[in-house]
Order: C-alpha cells, then sequence, then structure tokens
C-alpha cells in the first residue's frame, strides 16, 4: 500500500493535468500544481473545502456534476468554465470525476483540462463556419456530429444544436446504403477527399457534396443545386426534344462550319442519298447529288459562300440504288453576336410528289384535251357582267362553229339549238339564275348539213363574293351516238325480259349480304299474286312471306350456304296473296367477287302439283303398308292356325296310327321276314312324317316363341341353319327377349329367317356372323356372310324378294334396315326396330 501511495503521488503532483482529490462528502484533501495554477489559488485557500467553497467551481456547475455523478457514478469530461480568483479570467474546462480506493477508504479524483484556447479557436472557427453559405458538419471518426452550421440545419431540415453529439445513422436511416453512404465511408477509409452530387428524396433536392476526410472524422460542406440540376435537365430535355424533332421532322437538316464544310446531316436528309453520317460530312454530301445536277450546285455553293448569302437550289439527289429524290434546298448563314460567319443551317425538302403532280398536271392537260376529243366533249363559259361567251376547242367542233368570230359568237351558238328545245333551255337557264344552282340537261342541236345532234350538257353556276350570280359554265357532250346504243340497249332489255317472263319459273336476283331483292321477273305475279315491285321496294318481303313453319330453317340454310359461297337448291312453302300455300323449289347461284359472296341469282319453280302428288303417293304407300301389315297379322294368324290344326289333328292321327300298327305287328305272325320289314318300313315312314309335321309346324309357327321367347327361337333356328349347312356360325346375344311385344318378337324372327334363307340360297358362305343386341330402345340384328355378294347398285327392283321381305318388314314395323354387300367379299344386313 505504502509503495503504491508514492507512485500514486509522483503521479498526482507531477501531472500536467489539474488533479483534485476529495473524500466522500467531496472535501477538498489534496490538490496539484497545476489545478493551483488553474485557479490562482494557494494551497492553504483549497485544503478542507469544497470546490465551491474553495473557488474553484461556481455553485450551479458543482451541483449539475453532483447530480450526475449520483445518477451515472462518474463523470467523464463534462465542460464547464469558472472565473480565476486573480486575473479574474474565464477558464473553460474539462472535468472528468470518478471515484478510487486508497488505504482502504473511498475517494472522488477530479481531473481539471484548460481547454480555453481551444474552445475560443473553435467559437472562431464556429463563426467562419456560420458565415459559409454552404451547408457544414463536421462529424467525428465514430460517426457522432461534432459541429452543425446553421446553413446545414436550414437544408437537412434539423436544429443543429440538437444535432451535435447524434450518430449520423440514426438520425438519417434513409440514407444507409445509399451512394452519400458509400462515399463517406470511402472517405474516411481511403482518407481522400470526394466531390459527389446526390439526390436527395425526402426533400426533392439536389446537393453538391464536398467531403474532407481526416484521421479525427470528416468535414463535409454540401450546398443544394436543386435549381441548378433542374434548369440543367430542362435545358438537356429541350435540348433532346430539339434533336428528337431534328431527327424525326419529315424535312433534312443539315449544319455546315465557316468554311462551308458539313458537321451534321438528321436521318431524313441521309435516307435521301442512303449515306451514312460519317459519308456525308465535309464534302461529302454531294456525293448524293445526282450526277447530272452535282456540277451546277457545287458552282452555286461555292458562290454563296464567298458571299455569306443565304441561297437557296432545286435538285436531285440519288442513292445507292439508283433511286431518284427531287428536293429544294434552303441554306442561310449563321452569324456570332459580333457579326462572324460561324457556318450555315438549311433544310433539303423532298417535293417528288409535287414534282410529279407538275408533270402529271401537264399530262393530264393534254389528256383532258385528248379525253375532250375521245369523248366529244366541250366546255363553255358565259359571264353575264361582261356578257361574253367562250368555248373550248371541241366545243367548236361539236356545234361546227369554227371560224366564227367573237362578237357573233353568241348568237351563232344560239342559232345551232334545235327549234323544239329553245323553250326548254330558256326555262333550264331560269332556273339555274333564280335558284343559283347548276344543272343536267339534254337538247338537240343542228348541223351544217341539217343532221342532228344530241347533246348532253351540265352547267354550273359562279356567284361573285356577294352571292349573286356571275358566271355560268359547264360541258357539252356529243351523245348522239350514246342515245343511238342506249334505244338499242333498250329494246335488248325489252328482248330479255320478255324472254325471262316466258320461263314456267321466278327468276331473281339479291343482294348477298341483305336478301335485298334487285330484279324479279313477272312470272312471280301469276304464281304468288304479289306484284313485282313490291319484293324490289321492301327489304324484308321474301322473308316475311316464307310460310312460317318454313322461315326459320330455310333463311338459315340460305345465309350459311351464301356465307360459304355454295350453290344451294331446296324447297320451301311462301304463302300466295290469296292465302294459299305455294311450294316453290329455289334454284341458287353465289356470286363471288374478291373472295367474297356479293350477289344470289335464282330461279323459283312451282313444284306444288308435284307435291300434292306425292303426299297423295305417300298416302298410298301408307296404306298399302297398312294392308301389308294386316295381311301379315292375317297370314300370321293363319301360319298359327294351320300349324296348331296340323299339330293337333295330323299329329295325333300319326300318332294313333304309329300305334296301331305297332299292335298289328304284335298281332301278325313275325317270323316272317318281309312283313315284318314291311312294318318297321311303316313305322319309320310314320316316324318321318311326324318329323315333318313338326319341321312345317316350326316353319308356320315355332311354338318356341311363345312358350319360351324370342332368345331361344333364334337360337334353336341358328342351330337348325348351322348343322343343315355345315357351316360355322358365330352368334352373339345381349338382348332380353321380354321386353318386347309378340309382333315384333316374330317380325324379328321372320327377318332372321329370310337372312339365312338367302344365304342358304345364294350367298355360298363358309362363315357367317349374327349378332342380336339392345341399343338405345331399338332391337339390333346384325347377319355378316363370306359369300359371293352382289351388286349394290341394282335398283331396289332387281333385289330378290327375300331382302326386299326383310325392308318392307322392318318399315312394317317403323324400323330401318340396312343392306351392304359387296361381290366376293360378302354381305352385311343391319335391321333396327324399335322396342314398344
Amino acid at each position: 500500500m505504502i509503495e503504491r501511495d508514492e507512485k500514486f503521488n509522483r503521479i498526482f503532483h507531477n501531472n500536467l493535468v489539474g488533479m483534485i482529490l476529495t473524500d466522500h462528502n467531496h472535501i477538498i484533501i489534496d490538490i496539484n500544481d497545476h489545478a493551483l495554477q488553474l485557479a490562482e489559488l494557494e494551497r492553504n485557500e483549497t485544503i478542507g473545502k469544497t470546490g465551491i467553497d474553495a473557488g474553484i467551481f461556481n455553485e450551479k456547475s458543482l451541483k449539475d456534476l453532483w447530480v450526475l455523478l449520483s445518477v451515472e457514478g462518474k463523470l467523464l469530461s463534462k465542460e464547464i468554465y469558472f472565473i480565476s480568483k486573480k486575473s479574474k479570467r474565464k477558464i473553460t474546462i474539462l472535468v472528468s470525476t470518478e471515484q478510487i480506493e486508497l488505504e482502504g477508504s473511498n475517494f472522488w479524483l477530479t481531473t481539471l483540462v484548460d481547454i480555453t484556447e481551444k474552445k475560443k479557436a473553435d467559437t472562431a472557427l464556429s463563426n467562419i463556419y456560420e458565415r459559409v453559405t454552404d451547408g457544414f458538419v463536421a462529424i467525428d471518426s465514430n460517426w457522432h456530429y461534432t459541429y452543425v452550421n446553421k446553413r446545414a440545419g436550414e437544408l437537412l431540415e434539423k436544429n443543429p444544436k440538437l444535432l451535435v453529439g447524434k450518430h449520423i445513422w440514426t438520425e438519417f436511416p434513409e440514407d444507409i446504403g445509399k451512394p452519400v453512404y458509400d462515399a463517406y465511408h470511402q472517405a474516411m477509409e481511403k482518407q481522400e477527399m470526394i466531390s459527389m452530387e446526390e439526390y436527395y428524396k425526402p426533400h426533392d433536392k439536389w446537393f453538391l457534396n464536398l467531403i474532407y476526410p481526416s484521421p479525427e472524422g470528416l468535414s463535409v460542406f454540401f450546398k443544394d443545386i436543386t435549381d441548378r440540376v433542374k434548369a440543367a435537365q430542362i435545358l438537356e430535355e429541350k435540348e433532346l426534344r430539339l434533336r428528337m424533332i431534328t431527327e424525326t421532322v419529315p424535312v433534312g437538316i443539315f449544319e455546315t462550319d465557316a468554311d462551308g464544310l458539313t458537321t451534321y446531316l438528321n436521318e431524313t436528309l441521309l435516307s435521301y442519298s442512303g449515306m451514312s453520317l460519317d459519308e456525308s460530312l465535309g464534302l461529302g454530301w454531294l456525293n448524293g447529288i445526282h450526277p447530272d445536277d452535282r456540277g451546277k450546285i457545287k458552282r452555286e455553293f461555292n458562290s454563296k459562300m464567298s458571299n455569306a448569302k443565304s441561297s437557296n437550289s432545286e435538285h436531285r439527289m440519288i442513292n445507292k440504288n439508283g433511286d431518284t429524290v427531287w428536293v429544294y434546298g434552303n441554306a442561310v448563314p449563321f452569324l456570332a453576336s459580333d457579326g462572324t460567319l460561324t457556318g450555315y443551317i438549311g433544310t433539303v425538302v423532298d417535293f417528288t410528289e409535287r414534282k410529279m403532280a407538275m408533270e402529271a398536271l401537264q399530262k393530264s392537260e393534254e389528256m383532258l384535251q385528248l379525253s375532250q376529243r375521245i369523248t366529244k366533249t366541250g366546255s363553255w363559259e358565259f359571264n353575264f357582267k361582261t356578257n361574253e361567251l367562250s368555248l373550248s376547242k371541241e366545243h367548236f367542233k361539236t356545234f361546227e362553229m369554227e371560224g366564227n368570230s367573237s362578237e357573233n359568237l353568241l348568237n351563232a351558238f344560239k342559232s345551232k339549238y334545235h327549234p323544239d328545245d329553245r323553250e326548254k333551255l330558256d326555262e333550264t337557264l331560269k332556273y339555274c339564275l333564280e335558284n343559283k344552282v347548276g344543272t343536267n340537261y339534254e337538247h338537240r342541236i343542228i348541223c351544217n348539213d341539217g343532221s342532228i345532234k344530241n347533246i348532253l350538257g351540265i352547267a354550273q353556276v359562279v356567284l361573285d363574293e356577294n352571292g349573286n350570280v356571275e358566271s355560268i359554265k359547264g360541258t357539252g357532250q356529243d351523245i348522239t351516238e350514246s342515245k343511238l346504243n342506249e334505244i338499242q340497249i333498250k329494246e335488248s332489255h325489252n328482248k330479255i325480259e320478255s324472254l325471262i317472263n316466258t320461263i314456267d319459273g321466278i327468276v331473281w336476283e339479291a343482294d348477298a349480304t341483305t336478301f335485298q331483292f334487285t330484279f324479279i321477273s313477272k312470272k312471280v305475279e301469276d304464281i304468288l299474286g304479289y306484284p313485282s315491285e313490291l319484293w324490289i321496294s321492301e327489304n324484308q318481303f321474301w322473308a316475311d312471306h316464307i310460310h312460317p313453319d318454313d322461315k326459320s330453317w330455310a333463311i338459315d340454310f340460305c345465309v350459311t350456304c351464301t356465307q360459304e359461297k355454295r350453290a344451294h337448291d331446296f324447297e320451301y312453302r311462301m304463302i300466295a296473296k290469296d292465302g294459299s300455300n305455294v311450294w316453290l323449289r329455289d334454284i341458287v347461284t353465289v356470286i363471288v367477287e374478291n373472295d367474297k359472296p356479293v350477289q344470289l341469282r335464282g330461279i323459283m319453280i312451282d313444284i306444288t302439283a308435284n307435291k300434292l302428288s306425292e303426299n297423295n303417293l305417300k298416302e298410298s304407300r301408307d296404306q298399302l303398308r297398312e294392308i301389308s301389315v294386316h295381311l301379315e297379322n292375317v297370314r300370321e294368324e293363319e301360319r298359327t292356325k294351320i300349324a296348331r290344326e296340323i299339330h293337333d289333328e295330323l299329329g295325333q292321327q300319326l300318332t294313333g296310327l304309329k300305334m296301331d300298327i305297332v299292335w298289328l305287328s304284335k298281332k301278325v305272325d313275325n317270323e316272317d321276314p318281309r312283313l315284318k320289314m314291311k312294318f318297321n318300313d311303316t313305322l319309320e315312314l310314320v316316324d318321318s312324317a311326324v318329323n315333318s309335321i313338326r319341321r312345317i309346324v316350326a316353319e308356320l309357327r315355332p311354338n318356341i316363341i311363345d312358350d319360351l321367347g324370342l332368345n331361344a327361337a333364334i337360337e334353336w333356328h341358328i342351330k337348325e341353319f348351322g348343322e343343315k349347312l355345315g357351316i360355322d356360325v358365330k352368334y352373339l346375344n345381349d338382348f332380353r327377349d321380354d321386353e318386347i311385344n309378340s309382333n315384333i318378337s316374330i317380325g324379328i324372327y321372320r327377318i332372321l329367317q329370310e337372312a339365312l334363307s338367302n344365304i342358304t340360297k345364294h350367298a355360298k358362305a363358309k362363315k357367317v356372323f349374327i349378332k342380336i343386341e339392345t341399343v338405345e330402345k331399338n332391337v339390333s340384328l346384325v347377319v355378316i356372310d363370306d359369300g359371293i355378294g352382289f351388286d349394290t347398285t341394282l335398283k331396289s327392283g332387281h333385289l330378290n324378294f327375300g331382302l326386299m321381305g326383310i325392308k318392307e318388314r322392318s318399315k312394317m314395323m317403323n324400323g330401318t334396315c340396312l343392306i351392304q354387300s359387296r361381290l366376293e367379299v360378302g354381305t352385311n344386313i343391319e335391321v333396327k326396330i324399335p322396342i314398344k
């Protein structure tokens, strides 16, 4: 402890920092010389006193320190000041106090560091920083603000005093990871000054940051450059917009320097020659001038350059493909503020179309004169103010007035009009003047040889600025030949119309998109009674007069066929004017242009009589079929009756006869072998007769159908058929025979019986396939053989009676029958009968 006390005393009293040792009541026990020098006190003035009593600290500062000590237990570098005793000088110190243990007791050790001069320097520097118009902040190496000037507070929108001591990234966390964050760290790490511009989104401002590093931290000057940046952006946008306009405007634009060497050409101008910008710079643009115009343009350009004057030219440009463009160029000198020529700015406009239009106009004028000669059309104009008439060359020729003087022109012109048309022409002129409108008219003129010409006139009124008629002008066309052709065409049309009206059908024509009739022959009035004009004037006339039961499907069918561009032939009913139903067969052709249906043409044929005949025939067939059904039922009843009588009567008689023969054989002497053989032959004959009766009865009416059902009857018959012919028969059954009545059962059995009978008689088959099943409430019977087949193209009348019977019996039961066959391949019969 003694050694430590001596060491402590040496450090305490030899330290360049002021030190004060106090007990737990803050009574000064010891003070070193440096502290006495700061306070300008003697030792005896301090020992045994508090810092306040000794005059080192003022009461308020010391009480604040004691409060901090009681809360934190120590003080570190707290800034306070006091007034020295002798010189009354204000001394700023940094005070640190902490508790230590000496000789087993606790004491307070306080250190005093004089920062008066540094404080003055900081104050002076602060005054300098406050006068700086830029924002300034000082940041230590731990990223705490040590100084913030007023302007910085304004720019950051923070109180400068409240920022001092605060951590920069805690105050501005939104900057972490941003360019400014990286720049601060880079300057600190590399100790290099960094200048950067940054957009601060929260304040919508741009800042210029000048970052100066030192080992102790950063000094940052920054200022608001938002106005400058936005102005630069606006200027840049304007320049970009101007450049875009220059590049996209459909006018060639170029610039040259003071020597006339090209420095810029826009894309439009480059497109005229097909050259690149590099190829066109300097005097390279001359290579894009048409060779026939190049020398002239070069001379004009050099002449204007020497005088610094505006110039313009009309010439051709040619691209690398040999395509020529007519252009109009204009160049103006660009002068500096002192009048010095700095270059030329010019435009080049493509006026190829206008050039071509001018040439076309000239050609059109020539063509107009030619067309007037070809069409025999002349033009004229009469001016009411000057009372003058002017005629075109062709009009002179049409009216045969060549050689007439201008003074006598009007009278000579009027004298050519046919006397019978002059009054009508006067009325036409009066109409135009009163209504101030033009009109068309026809009249005749008398030629020099006395012949007549027909003239089609077109008049147009010209009004002055007051709305009064100033003149009338127009054209006159010799339509004499057209009139003759019109008469001939009309006569031809009448002949065609008469011919069409003699056709025993309604010839018509309609629009393919609207079904609006554009023509219909007079025959429609005879067949349907409606005037032909109604079909053309009323848009929906055809659709409105179709029979209600046929209207929907008939229109849909016609629309579908028209859209598919295919001809169609269909039958439907229409309501005649007298209310009767008329059956029509409509045969339609679709006219297609540019792959689109544009017109429909057709003929409607009255088939009412045919339909009545068909209905009568159908009724007759239905009656015959009903009779056939009745006869078949009667036949089956007769078969059943005959089969029963044969079975009951003849079968019993044969059975009795057999019994009698057996009895006789026992009574007669059987030793005679011939007699015994005769008895045996007779018995065999009776047995054969019984079997024949059974077979005949089965064929007439198989009792097995009534007793065991259709399936059993079919199975028995197929077995008999296979054994009889000795061929392979495959039979599949997926059918319940309890679902059908007896008439259908016997009908299906008879169809199968007939099909197998045909195979037996004609097919020469080796294999037969039979299948019966229920399909969608129908009994389906399929019989297939691999026999010789037959030609199905023969008319039904050429089919054998067996196949005809199968078809007819199927119809009698409201069923269908499909018979398919190929020569040397076989036959397929498929019957479907509804289950009732």
